[in-house]
């Protein structure tokens, strides 16, 4: 257990050195990693997704996986595009927002359930904020 423990925290410490803003690892040959980025990112494309649709975002602020600093230039997108959405940040929180998993699950199953089964409309765009300490 040790031993995998180490190599665990050795892959861990590795990612984290060979990782950008965005969390990928550095490209080794010449593509151009920005380029790729950029093509994948949600941010670029807001404008073709479906305005009749509401979002339901939900990130930690301490994913490795998604940078948290894409949500608010994501969001301001969405917004510009009157695109409705929720999003629930929780502080502190990590991929998967594995510390509020019941709040989390709690969430997507209002949030499906008003609108796939009860068929609420929604109209709204909000920006939720939840504190480590909430």
């Amino acid at each position: 257990i040790d031993r995998i423990n180490s190599e665990l925290n050795l892959k861990e410490e590795n990612i984290l050195e060979n990782s950008n803003l965005y969390g990928v690892e550095e490209l080794p040959d010449a593509v151009n990693q920005e380029d790729l980025l950029d093509s994948r990112s949600a941010v670029k494309w807001a404008h073709e997704l479906p305005k009749d649709v509401p979002m339901l975002i939900i990130h930690g602020t301490e994913d490795q996986s998604v940078t948290y600093l894409q949500i608010p230039d994501f969001v301001n997108r969405i917004r510009t595009e009157e695109i409705p959405y929720r999003a629930i940040i929780y502080e502190g929180d990590n991929h998967g927002c594995r510390n509020h998993q019941s709040e989390v699950l709690s969430h997507l199953q209002t949030w499906f359930s008003e609108r796939l089964i009860e068929e609420q409309p929604y109209q709204e765009q909000v920006f939720e904020m939840i504190s480590e300490g909430t």
